[in-house]
């Protein structure tokens, strides 16, 4: 359970991201509730604004890009680079292609109605390596990656003097058989 506290004297903006970056292996899906709203932060895939809905991208290819088994296929070599957000439901599941092996994010989706997913299928390594597969799943107050952007963007929260707030995250890992 986090928990902030505006000990000072004036009103405070605020937003709070979880931030755990996991390494990917071939097979993982990504589950979340399907037709969510889906927010680019910037994508070099759409050539004019569209509205997304997960798992799928509209891009220019012929086929929408299926988020949630971008990992799946091990011998499809397509690369994949971008951070986006989900409206959240408070649930977020990765799982084996077999579903025995399964992380869970569970959280309190009025306080934190986003979920943010930084998406790398070996389309970027930022230090010049061999180009490498990671997921960010980061629940979150704010479809924003900076305070300013979610104050400008009418998304940052606001703590007044003397008041608290608190919010719970559970990770859950399984393994074993799963329906």
């Amino acid at each position: 359970t986090y928990r902030l506290c505006n000990t000072g004297p004036e009103t405070w903006p605020w937003l709070w991201c979880a931030h755990p970056l996991l390494a990917i292996e071939d097979g993982v899906l990504i589950e979340l509730q399907t037709g969510q709203e889906l927010r680019l932060l910037q994508s070099d895939a759409t050539t004019s604004p569209v509205r997304h809905a997960w798992p799928e991208l509209m891009t220019d290819a012929a086929e929408p890009t299926r988020l949630d088994s971008i990992f799946a296929d091990p011998t499809d070599p397509a690369t994949f680079c971008q951070k986006l957000f989900v409206r959240s439901h408070g649930l977020a599941r990765l799982c084996t292609a077999d579903r025995r092996e399964q992380l869970e994010f569970s959280y309190d989706a009025e306080t934190l109605p986003w979920l943010g997913l930084w998406i790398n299928k070996r389309g970027w390594s930022g230090a010049g390596a061999e180009l490498y597969m990671n997921l960010g799943i980061e629940p979150t107050t704010s479809p924003c990656d900076f305070l300013a952007e979610a104050i400008k963007a009418g998304e940052a929260r606001y703590l007044e003097p003397g008041q608290s707030t608190s919010w719970p995250l559970t990770l859950t890992l399984s393994s074993g058989e799963h329906p």
